[in-house]
């Protein structure tokens, strides 16, 4: 407590005992003197009288502690704010109180981690200490065995590398026995089949006569080989759809209707059907032009079989030029209209055909297996004879091409008689 608030409390009692000692006093007058107060008997007067001295002394009190006192100002002014105000800050008091004994809780329990931290930190300490020794022993052995591991290389690469190219060898050669197996499989079966084939020859319908043309394509040798492998396995699958159509059955080896005939590469195993495909898309980028590519059938194939087919490769050549002769017969003009029509048909069935054929002409071949190389209508033959009965001495009949035929062209031809058109 200051000074000031006991020299407050001081003149305070002072001045109630003052005013207690005048109502007393005044009370006292007032009874010996036997006054009335608003018509109150005298005794009843007194009693008054010593009341509102008592009263005056309270509002006395309390005016002159609000005016000497902020504290007191404040007890009167916001009594009960203050009151409120000191039940929360003791409820928050033993809130804080209890954080405060977590806190120390907290703080105890940090200690001993800390304390087996530190303890941790001396075992770890400790261990690397040994790992560290452990690692100097190791890198001596390291050095050790790098110096042993060099000399045995040493002793040893020329029998790794000895025996690393007996290993590819022997995986060479266990793939070239597969794929021999494989084609000697194949042939073990085309054998039972022409063992069979007369037998079946007369149970069964022929679809393919020998050496028949099954699909045709001209393919460029100037194409990326990507392109030039599509074509070729396009057409080996139009090859298939045609065979499968004609009655051929479905391979259970390559699932179409046709399978290559294998071949065996000089002094080498036998080609798979892709290693044939393969071989086929290399002659064709090899050549660089334009190559006639031709599906054959094997043999006479029967129907309820898969069709055993080979490529051939004819390379797209000039065969005649513009204007170029292909044959020429001479005729009698005195002959009579059949013979010389006669003699005209069997001119382009034999010289004309043949002569193509050997240059390089690729025939088609109709239903009974007959090459052509082109056609020629019964109203141009018949002018012709008109032409050369028109003659009055034997004239030649030229057959001549009509425009640059190549190998996989069909044969278009125009007649000179006698060297006039």
């Amino acid at each position: 407590m200051s000074w000031q608030n006991v020299v407050v409390l001081a003149v305070f009692v002072a001045v109630c005992g003052f005013i207690a000692y005048i109502g007393d006093l005044l009370g006292r007058r007032m009874g010996k003197k036997r006054l009335s107060l608003f018509g109150l008997r005298p005794r009843y007067t007194a009693i008054v009288t010593t009341s509102i001295t008592g009263m005056l002394i309270a509002v006395l009190a309390i005016t002159i502690l609000t005016f000497a006192s902020k504290e007191m100002q404040q007890m009167v002014l916001h009594g009960a704010q203050v009151i409120q105000d000191l039940k929360n800050a003791q409820e928050e008091s033993k809130v804080l109180s209890k954080d405060l004994e977590k806190q120390k809780a907290l703080i105890v329990q940090v200690r001993k981690q800390a304390s087996n931290a530190v303890v941790q930190k001396e075992k770890l300490a400790a261990a690397v200490d040994r790992a560290d020794s452990d690692l100097q022993k190791l890198q001596g052995n390291l050095a050790q065995n790098k110096a042993s591991l060099r000399r045995a290389e040493l002793s040893l690469g020329k029998a790794g590398t000895d025996l690393s190219v007996a290993t590819r060898d022997i995986a060479n050669r266990r793939a070239e026995i597969k794929k021999q197996q494989a084609a000697i499989g194949v042939q073990k079966a085309l054998l039972v089949r022409l063992g069979n084939q007369n037998q079946d020859l007369r149970e069964r319908r022929v679809i393919f006569r020998s050496g028949q043309e099954i699909a045709r394509k001209t393919i460029y040798g100037s194409q990326p080989k990507a392109v030039i492998r599509r074509q070729v396995v396009a057409l080996f699958d139009e090859a298939s759809k045609k065979a499968s159509a004609a009655g051929a059955t479905i391979g259970k080896d390559n699932n179409k209707a046709v399978l290559i005939l294998p071949k065996k590469e000089r002094n080498g195993p036998f080609l798979t059907e892709a290693e044939n495909i393969n071989a086929v898309v290399d002659a064709i980028a090899a050549d660089g032009g334009s190559v006639v590519v031709r599906i054959l059938s094997f043999g006479n194939e029967l129907e309820g079989e898969q069709t055993l087919v080979e490529f051939m490769l004819v390379f797209n050549k000039l065969i005649y030029p513009a204007g170029g002769t292909v044959a020429s017969i001479l005729i009698d003009p005195q002959s009579s209209r059949g013979l010389i029509f006669n003699s005209l048909t069997q001119f382009l069935r034999t010289e004309v055909r043949s002569n193509a054929i050997s240059k390089g002409l690729i025939p088609t071949y109709d239903d009974a297996g007959e090459p052509s190389v082109g056609s020629i209508g019964y109203d141009q033959v018949d002018e012709l004879v008109d032409k050369v009965k028109a003659s009055s001495k034997t004239v030649e009949v030229r057959a001549i091409a009509e425009k640059d035929t190549w190998s996989a062209d069909t044969l278009k031809l125009r007649f000179e008689v006698g060297g006039s058109k």
